[in-house]
């Protein structure tokens, strides 16, 4: 899987060329970037590298001058998660779409990061209540 990502076919998420599609991420280049240097090849690996990722990068967890930015490439790191799902599920499982994270709090408690977990409901203890 290195440099999968460089060589997406034409039906993928880069391809998206203004005609008749979405415009292509901002940030995308820079999302295939993170998930290339760690080369995910298995289901469970991609899904714990996208939580990392998404724990890192939430747009929550920036400053408010950097929240379209990280927006920005929270989307685009969504985006190609779920273009090397399609590519690591085998086709009996299509059916099934890329599970996304819905908080930080939520990725957190996924890896098992107890004292991530810990830091953001002492941050914002509501923050237990959100999907």
């Amino acid at each position: 899987l290195p440099g999968m990502m460089a060589g997406a076919d034409a039906g993928s998420i880069q391809a998206q060329s203004g005609l008749g599609g979405p415009p292509p991420l901002p940030q995308l280049d820079k999302a295939r970037s993170l998930f290339d240097a760690h080369a995910p090849n298995e289901l469970p690996e991609l899904r714990r590298l996208y939580l990392r990722l998404a724990l890192q990068f939430h747009p929550d967890k920036r400053p408010e001058e950097e929240r379209t930015s990280a927006t920005e490439l929270f989307q685009a790191i969504a985006a190609v998660y779920e273009e090397l799902w399609e590519k690591l599920n085998p086709q009996q499982d299509r059916q099934r779409s890329a599970p996304r994270v819905k908080s930080p709090v939520a990725a957190a408690a996924e890896l098992g990061d107890l004292a991530e977990l810990r830091r953001l409901l002492e941050a914002s203890p509501f923050a237990a209540a959100e999907p």
